[in-house]
């Protein structure tokens, strides 16, 4: 019958991502509606004995949001990063001895792609028992991941970061029996209430089964990301990237151009047919980006940001195109400018 494929879809589905990322069972697979709703049914499931949230000052709003809609009283500990976008390992350490913690940290930065530490923190949470969540819809099909490794007790992810169907995710739990449901429903194993979207789930495992060959993927980002940074930084005096040199995933470039006001910029692009953020992609674009503020502490860097996306689609033409088209709005629009502080 019909429900009964419909089941076996979605269990094989559930098998395939459980093995992709290394969970020891299928019944750590949750699927959700996106890695927003995995975020939120992490911090639902906070327990009684954590009595602070740690994360870092450059979480996805989604995680930000859930901070405070979950704390419950908890304080919420922000833990800076340097210029470079990197965790600050001693601050997470001092946090942690302070008392029994929920810490949430994204393996992947969404606006500059630089990639967290998780292991040294997976190491740092152990030793001070703290429970784990780890953001991974940015980094999942840049970075291997591996629930083991990393050594988390949880783990989000999104399918259309992967090229996946939109409005599908999963949430890896490493002891389903300590969720608790945001809604009550019998859905996936009573831990998550709605009618199981079968085609999206397909879809998303489908897409993880591409990534069986993920570094082939990654150089082929890499090659044209490194082609855009450098003919933009070489055009346009002062332009500089924001984020570890080598430490980021190569689908995202982070660039600020001097005397800018980026959210002005984004829209004569747009204008010329290039479709870029100055910040989030999921962010109105009006307010400075607050992880560039958190690396640098300077308003008009995070003001004038762009956020490059690629994908292994992506052609050198296209690179080209876009560098064109940067550098002559850059140096002929009628935009908006400002001074950097002297």
């Amino acid at each position: 019958t019909g429900g009964t494929t419909a089941r076996r879809n979605i269990e094989e589905a559930r098998a395939d991502i459980a093995r992709f990322i290394g969970a020891g069972s299928t019944g750590q697979i949750l699927f959700t509606s996106g890695a927003t709703e995995s975020i939120a049914l992490a911090f639902a499931s906070i327990s009684r004995e954590a009595t602070q949230i740690v994360t870092s000052a450059v979480e996805h709003s989604a995680v930000l949001a859930a901070s405070k809609r979950w704390a419950n009283g908890r304080p919420v500990v922000s833990i800076p990063v340097n210029s470079e976008g990197l965790l600050d390992m001693e601050r997470m350490q001092i946090a942690l001895g302070h008392a029994p913690s929920f810490v949430s940290l994204m393996l992947a930065n969404n606006e500059t792609g630089v990639l967290f530490d998780i292991s040294s923190a997976a190491q740092l949470c152990r030793q001070h028992r703290a429970v784990l969540h780890v953001d991974a819809a940015q980094g999942f099909g840049k970075v291997p991941v591996n629930v083991c490794e990393l050594d988390c007790d949880y783990l989000s992810l999104s399918a259309h970061k992967f090229h996946g169907p939109k409005g599908c995710g999963a949430l890896y739990v490493r002891r389903p029996a300590q969720v608790q449901p945001i809604f009550p429903g019998h859905q996936e194993s009573h831990l998550r209430a709605g009618t199981e979207n079968v085609v999206g789930i397909m879809g998303l495992a489908a897409a993880a089964r591409v990534l069986a060959d993920w570094p082939k993927h990654v150089g082929l980002i890499a090659e044209p990301r490194d082609q855009l940074e450098h003919s933009i930084i070489t055009s346009i005096h002062g332009a500089v990237v924001n984020g570890h040199t080598t430490q980021r995933i190569a689908s995202i470039s982070n660039i600020s151009l001097p005397h800018t006001s980026a959210a002005d910029f984004v829209v004569q692009l747009s204008r010329r047919g290039l479709q870029i953020s100055s910040g989030a992609a999921c962010s109105s674009g009006r307010q400075p980006s607050h992880v560039i503020i958190a690396m640098h502490n300077d308003p008009l860097r995070a003001e004038s940001s762009l956020r490059f996306s690629l994908s292994r689609f992506t052609t050198r033409e296209e690179i080209a195109e876009a560098v064109h088209i940067v550098t002559q709005t850059y140096h002929h629009a009628a935009l908006p400018r400002f001074d950097t502080p002297a």
